[in-house]
């Protein structure tokens, strides 16, 4: 019975100090795995110059200062003015104050702003300018933009800023008609009678209009600005829905008017005719703004018709017959009324949204008017025959409108991009023009290329429209979205014609003796279609090499040569520094970590990020040289993550993506002294550079690692991809597969080059996280092409706005689609596979059950250097703060808020749980239901709960008798055995198997359970794992007894149907199917209804085949193991432990496990 007693001592010892890690060990650097149970303290040394040039580069900040000198230049001006003489007839005072000489005494530091303004209003509004505009214009104190309107609009020769032009110009506007004389202008009317509203001054015949009741605050401008083409279109706005007076009205009602005194260059009758006939106006007399421009054009192009005399140009033909619908005239001009054409403007800004450019617009405006198509018009035109074309202005409309169109059999049109008409066009009228027997002579070309329409004279006559497909237009189209070189697919559209291969035509010529001029145009189509890009295959089909050959066979400079598009140099811009960077390869570094003191002489040290520079404490890349490295990595980034408040988001997004297992930076905790000044508390992540990609994929020296800086995975991003290898120059490789991906018409043809399950895993993540700062903002990640298997690999960084960080709509951060973050993403279009994949992820680790027990692991951990970060030193500053502009700073208070449920600084917690709610709703997935309980007790840990998932942390206290057989008290806090929420082998310590354990020698149902981690009687190295000098069994052990008092699983009545049954767990029910993980011992699901794992794969009891000797361990009394785990071997061979007894592992069985 001692084996027995001696396996529960070890048992228990093991639950309490045996390995906890939320990650499974050897998926980080051995570094990150120290740190997981201490703070190494990093103690960098530079030069003291260059110390300060350091501190004096990290306080710069461009944008602020820009902002604040503005702002300081302008109230200065304001200031220098004496309004008493400038303006003798204007009071001011109710404006600002001014003292007895008149001039103004602004206090210009009531206007400037610190950081924290400085970064809220940076999200919301886009320039500088509207920053500095609504800085001057929300002013309490004094509205500084009241002030310069009212200047501006005394004196407004000098202004030319947008926005300040809206009230110049609102001001204007009115006192265009408050300074007209109606009496003179318009006589003879009695604007009492037809304009009863507007205020008029008898006596002279001038309105008196108020200017001032039509300034409409700030929000309801920036809103107007939002939803308006121009400002035209927000002027309108405000004139047309101010209860005071419509001035739209006004405007309107006078454009009616017969007047023999107009004179449009006079303001006032210009503004008449942009308010008053711009417009449309509905059955109940309201009014709505048409674009004057849009108008316009439209007038233009139906006047360019009704200017013809289409008797003279198209002599011949009747048109009562050929276009019946037509109006015209009997000279033989139409009659189109072009107002028929003007559509609300609503619908125009709709349709503006729909389509690619303005010819598409008017073409659906043209196509779809009940009153005349004239697309139907202008198409038949194009077709008649006249020998009356010459230069006019109507031939070019006629083309345009006509040929940029197919009519289908049902007699319905098609729009097509003029671009991808003339591409073609261009290249068959260069043929047309061509005289081939001047060109070929000797050759008889019809006999050659007999299916090549030839005139007599020599000369081609081959129709362009013939080419042009409504199906092949739509995916050339797409390509033209995204700016993709065209050429290859011209090629296909040309080769693969059913009236003429014209491909096979230009090559056969291109094989010709040419008798042509240098600079004739033939030349360029022989280049592109010739031999040199083109090869004939066996079955007479072409290949076009545009792309494929000459990667292969072409240098730079030939390649540049040919191809212009293409540069195989160094990226643009990859040079370039940013502002106020520093770096320097003169620092030393001393690291105490593990007990030791590590000593570095080549260290390269340098201030880190762009926007984050703006922040007081700032961030640093570190470089260890001399061929050094501290513990498994050599090159890192030293985080402040100023962003946040918790100090947590880059750690826990590192720790899901290892506890994940995908190839990914780690991070971890370090206190940072720099020339012994204390800097602070920062975050330790390792980086995407040619180091970790050889730590981890095994390729030294790697040429093809990108930092993506400004790009997506699409060809017209590629020079937004930065190389980490600075002495690599050919990129090549990166185009070939940025044009693979650009090229592919579906994820089919992307795996073969690309890893798609880690881009979804990756992507998921993103989702889950709500990580918008990486790959749907075009930066923060990297692409690397592993040589192993040729496959191209995402892997994203910097996390600190993950996780719902920094976010003004906290709602919309919980509840974001899918579609509205990852918008048509051909990448991204197996969504299937990717549900599956966000799924797997949820239940797996992106669930409270699991996070949150991990945050309070961290929070515990670091609560005191967070605390010490937040202390201020002697001189009366916090720690690390090196750019003055900045004053970010967060309590312990908020600090412990952030981490926890609070929403005002957006918790961790309170993100993770409504998300995963969220999530949980939109997909379908049986989730946790305590957590998806509304109502559920925001205050309770997850140790004071039961959760569908494992615990990873449980609070455990039991006795233990010493070697004197003494009980003493044993309590700590320990993690979950394994790291993910599958039961594993070590599953056979859990509550179903405890039972036969506890209810043998050692009866533990008294234990006090308390919460004290003091006293414990044994060191954290002891191991659950027997050795061979305690109590594993051998040949001359006399420890067998177990064998008598328990029998052997051979010996007992039970029926195992499946594998779990050896580790407590049930078989699953015929209903559940779902694997969701798999280990040794087979394959297993979840059943949701009872929350318990089950096993799927069936045991196949072999307890009764003939072993031919292989149960080994029967004659040292110990059956056979039925399952494959391992927990020691020694000379006899493999030991398990399955059913409280110790069982011999059959080798030849468990070989392929």
């Amino acid at each position: 019975m001692i084996v027995r007693f001696l396996f529960i001592v070890f048992y228990y010892v093991y639950y309490v100090f045996g390995d906890t890690s939320f990650i499974s060990k050897g998926q980080r650097a051995e570094l990150f795995e120290i740190m997981d149970n201490e703070v190494p303290t990093f103690k960098v040394s530079l030069p003291e110059e260059e110390f300060l040039i350091m501190k004096e580069k990290a306080s710069r900040l461009d944008s602020l200062e820009y902002i604040n000198s503005e702002i300081e230049y302008i109230i200065e001006s304001i200031n220098e003015q004496n309004f008493k003489e400038l303006f003798p007839e204007y009071d001011f005072s109710e404006l600002l104050p001014l003292d007895e000489e008149g001039f103004p005494n602004i206090d210009e530091t009531l206007f400037t702003i610190d950081y924290i303004e400085y970064h809220s209003l940076s999200q919301k509004y886009y320039s500088i300018n509207e920053i500095i505009f609504n800085i001057l214009n929300s002013k309490e104190y004094i509205n500084i933009m009241k002030v310069l309107y009212t200047i501006f609009s005394l004196d407004t020769s000098s202004i030319t800023d947008t926005d300040m032009l809206y009230y110049i110009n609102t001001y204007r506007y009115s006192q265009f008609v408050e300074y007209t004389n109606f009496n003179e202008i318009f006589p003879g009317y009695n604007f009492s009678e037809i304009l009863p509203e507007l205020p008029m001054n008898e006596e002279n015949g001038h309105p008196n209009i108020d200017f001032q009741k039509y300034i409409i605050s700030n929000n309801e401008y920036q809103n107007l600005i939002k939803i308006c083409e121009n400002l035209d279109e927000v002027l309108f706005n405000i004139f047309n829905n101010d209860k005071y007076l419509n001035l739209i009205k006004v405007f309107y009602i006078l454009s009616k008017l017969d007047t023999s005194e107009k004179n449009y260059d006079d303001d006032i009758w210009f503004n008449i005719e942009k308010f008053g006939t711009n417009l449309i106006i509905d059955n109940n007399g309201n009014f709505s703004y048409r674009n004057l421009i849009y108008i316009k054009e439209i007038k233009e192009i139906v006047n360019s018709l009704n200017e013809q005399n289409f008797n003279e140009i198209f002599p011949g033909y009747n048109f009562s017959e050929i276009l019946p619908e037509l109006p015209m005239n009997e000279d033989g001009h139409p009659n189109i009324d072009y107002q028929q054409y003007i559509i609300p403007y609503n619908e125009y800004k709709n349709l503006l949204k729909i389509y690619n450019n303005v010819d598409e617009i008017y073409f659906n405006i043209f196509n779809n008017s009940k009153y005349l198509n004239l697309i139907n018009v202008f198409y038949t035109l194009s077709n008649l025959n006249t020998t009356s074309k010459n230069n006019d202005s109507i031939w070019d409309e006629i083309e345009k409108r006509g040929n940029t169109v197919i009519k289908n059999n049902d007699g319905n049109f098609f729009f097509i991009n003029y671009r991808y008409i003339n591409n073609i066009k261009i290249t068959i009228d260069i043929l047309n023009k061509q005289n081939f027997n001047e060109i070929f002579p000797g050759y008889n070309i019809t006999e050659i290329l007999p299916e090549l329409p030839m005139n007599e004279n020599g000369h081609p006559n081959i129709d362009f429209r013939k080419f042009i497909d409504l199906e092949v237009y739509q995916e050339y189209n797409n390509l033209v979205r995204i700016n993709f070189d065209s050429s290859e697919y011209f090629f296909n559209i040309l080769q693969n014609n059913k009236y003429l291969n014209l491909i096979k035509i230009l090559y056969t010529l291109s094989q010709l003796d040419m008798n042509l001029e240098e600079d004739n145009e033939n030349n360029e189509i022989f280049e592109i279609y010739g031999p040199n890009n083109i090869e004939m295959k066996e079955d007479g089909n072409f290949i076009f090499y545009n792309y494929n050959k000459k990667f292969n066979q072409y240098n730079t400079y030939n390649f540049n040569k040919h191809f212009e598009n293409y540069n195989f140099k160094k990226i643009p811009g990859e040079e370039e520094e940013i502002p106020y960077s520093f770096k320097t390869k003169n620092a030393t570094m001393t690291v105490e970590i593990n007990n030791q003191e590590k000593s570095f002489n080549k260290i390269t040290f340098s201030l880190g990020g762009r926007l984050s520079r703006r922040y007081s404490k700032q961030l640093f890349n570190l470089k260890i040289r001399g061929g050094k490295e501290l513990f498994g990595r050599r090159q890192f980034k030293l985080r402040s993550d100023a962003t946040e408040p918790s100090y947590m988001r880059t750690k826990l997004m590192c720790d899901i993506y290892n506890k994940l297992g995908l190839p990914s930076i780690s991070a971890n905790y370090i206190t940072l002294y720099i020339n012994n000044e204390y800097m602070g508390f920062y975050i330790l992540t390792d980086a995407f550079k040619e180091s970790w990609i050889e730590y981890v994929y095994g390729e030294k020296d790697t040429t093809n690692l990108y930092k993506c800086e400004d790009c997506d995975l699409t060809y017209n991003t590629r020079y937004g991809f930065k190389n980490e290898n600075n002495e690599a120059t050919d990129i090549k490789e990166l185009y070939e597969f940025l044009a693979k991906i650009t090229k592919a018409k579906s994820i089919t043809n992307i795996e073969s080059f690309f890893d798609i399950d880690h881009f979804y895993k990756e992507i998921a993540m993103e989702f889950l996280s709500f990580g918008w700062d990486h790959y749907i903002n075009h930066h923060n990640f990297y692409i690397y092409k592993n040589p192993q298997n040729n496959k191209w690999v995402y892997l994203n960084f910097d996390y600190d706005l993950d996780l719902g960080s920094f976010q003004y709509d906290f709602t919309k951060s919980i509840t974001k689609k899918f579609s509205d973050m990852f918008y048509n993403d051909k990448l991204l279009s197996n969504i299937e596979h990717f549900n599956e994949i966000l799924k797997e992820i949820v239940i797996k680790v992106f669930n409270p059950a699991t996070l949150f027990p991990r945050i309070d692991e961290i929070k515990s951990f670091i609560r005191p250097y967070v605390q010490l970060d937040k202390t201020l030193n002697d001189n009366g500053e916090y720690p690390g703060r090196m750019n003055k502009n900045d004053d970010t700073f967060y309590s312990m208070e908020q600090w412990e808020a952030s981490t926890e449920f609070d929403e005002s600084l957006i918790g961790l917690k309170q993100f993770i749980l409504l998300r995963y709610r969220y999530i949980c709703k939109e997909y379908s997935i049986e989730c946790d239901p305590m957590y998806l309980d509304e109502n559920m007790n925001m205050n309770l840990t997850i140790t004071e709960t039961e959760s569908l998932y494992p615990k990873e942390t449980e609070t455990s206290s039991f006795l233990i008798p010493t070697s004197t057989f003494d009980l003493i008290n044993i309590e700590a806090t320990t993690t979950s055995i394994e790291d993910t929420i599958l039961p594993t082998s070590t599953s056979i310590f859990d509550s179903n198997i405890d039972e036969t354990i506890t209810s043998s020698a050692l009866d533990f149902s008294n234990t006090e359970i308390t919460t004290s981690t003091e006293d414990t009687i044994l060191p954290t190295t002891i191991s659950v794992l027997p050795t061979t000098n305690s109590i594993l069994p051998t040949t001359n052990s006399q420890l067998n007894e177990p064998t008598r008092t328990l029998p052997s699983i051979s010996e007992t009545t039970i029926t195992f149907k499946c594998l779990s049954e050896f580790l407590g767990y049930p078989c699953c029910s015929s209903e559940l199917t779902t694997v969701y993980a798999e280990d040794e011992y087979g394959e297993w699901s979840y059943d949701f209804t009872k929350n318990e794992w089950c096993g799927l794969t069936k045991f196949e009891d072999s307890s009764n085949q003939d072993h031919s000797g292989e149960c080994w361990s029967e004659i040292l009394g110990y059956p056979c193991c039925k399952g494959c785990k391992i927990y020691e071997t020694d000379s006899d061979g493999s030991w398990g432990y399955e059913f409280n007894q110790w069982c011999g592992i059959i080798s030849s069985r468990c070989q392929k496990v």
